[in-house]
């Protein structure tokens, strides 16, 4: 039988949860919801907004269409290079806003454990913007005396893309084909692309044959279709590429680049010729020599130096025992790297190491330490 004190902390639980998940506010000064509602249409998802509030096709989709059927369900599509994708959805009017569950989960235990799993968003319009959301997550565990998570609120507001606006260019398919329209609808580029991309920094990525290319806003092949894969550019108009297993960066213009971040002393990996080097913006660290390399410094390595021993620099200040050995912290990073079928262990100085392993553990042998010069004369 469930003791009075059971009961009673069950009870405390379950006031504790409820006021945890009390009512979310709505957007103040929504219009009326009319018949269709404002919000249907197309958004784009720009920087991947959208996508990040309705947990769908992140990274992998430019634009959503947005459908309520007056009644009780939202239907959600948007395309991808693997075709089209629709959800529908359960939903509810709330006064001049709609309730749409995306995904809610509830395991209660008790008064063992309490989990409760809420993510739903409020759809509507302003007189100034076509759909405001506000977006609620809450994933929330509880134990006796204890509880854990997170909550997160946000309010939101998108505008539809409008194909027919003035200079806009948009994908459109045609009998399973990609290709881009004008805002007169008329074809600037012919549909014969598996999937094609939005245009951002006046190129678009393009798929064909199950390969990635880039083209210009008249269809002009900048970048003939070769890459496993071309990730989004960034703010220092450089996409990452992948070809072979080998990462590379590029520009808009289509020619291989180091990647360049706004810490200009972080050091990334790059290949020529199918050899790896490693640079920064200000130095060419590691010549490209490497057949094989990590493609970032982030393992941890112990050294049976003394701590007098250890290089002056503050990244190396920090060293913990481990029995018989020391190991530098992560905040000094480490590469492993193979030159001419030898593997060594590469620092963010630009030395090399000879290394063993005890166990799990990464050790440097001791008295090992060259430079690349003296790599490449032995």
């Amino acid at each position: 039988m469930i003791s009075n004190k059971f009961i009673l902390l069950f009870v405390l639980e379950f006031i504790f949860v409820f006021s945890v998940f009390s009512k979310n506010p709505p957007i103040d000064n929504l219009t009326p919801i009319a018949n269709p509602p404002v919000f249907n249409g197309i958004y784009q998802n720009i920087n991947n907004k959208l996508s990040s509030i309705l947990g769908l096709g992140y990274n992998a989709t430019d634009f959503f269409i947005i459908d309520y059927n007056g009644k009780n369900s939202l239907t959600i599509s948007y395309y991808t290079e693997n075709g089209k994708q629709c959800i529908s959805y359960k939903s509810k009017l709330k006064g001049n806003c709609l309730e749409v569950m995306l995904e809610k989960k509830r395991h209660i235990f008790p008064p063992l454990y309490i989990h409760y799993l809420t993510h739903k968003i409020y759809l509507g319009s302003t007189d100034t913007t076509d759909l405001a959301i506000h977006y609620y997550y809450n994933n929330f565990g509880m134990i006796p005396v204890f509880a854990a998570g997170g909550k997160e609120e946000e309010d939101c507001f998108f505008n539809k893309y409008e194909t027919n606006q003035e200079g806009n260019i948009t994908p459109v398919i045609i009998n399973n084909k990609w290709g881009f329209i004008d805002y007169l609808e008329n074809i600037v580029v012919e549909p014969k692309y598996e999937f094609v991309r939005v245009f951002e920094y006046e190129v678009s990525r393009v798929k064909l044959n199950g390969k990635w290319g880039l083209i210009n806003k008249e269809g002009k092949e900048i970048v003939p279709a070769i890459y496993d894969n071309i990730y989004a550019f960034g703010k220092d108009s450089l996409a990452m590429v992948l070809i072979d297993d080998f990462t590379k960066y590029i520009n808009t213009s289509g020619e291989e680049v180091i990647n360049i971040k706004e810490n200009e002393n972080q050091l990334f990996r790059f290949s020529e010729n199918g050899k790896f080097g490693y640079a920064s913006k200000k130095v060419l660290l590691y010549p490209p020599i490497f057949e094989e390399a990590d493609e970032y410094f982030n393992n941890v390595i112990y050294t049976t130096e003394s701590k007098e021993d250890i290089p002056e620099n503050p990244d190396y200040k920090h060293t913990v025992r481990y029995r018989d050995l020391k190991y530098i912290s992560d905040t000094n990073r480490y590469a492993f790297v193979k030159y001419n079928g030898k593997s060594f262990c590469a620092d963010e100085a630009g030395y090399l190491y000879q290394y063993k392993k005890k166990k799990d553990k990464t050790i440097l042998i001791e008295n090992s330490k060259i430079t690349v010069a003296e790599l490449i004369e032995d």
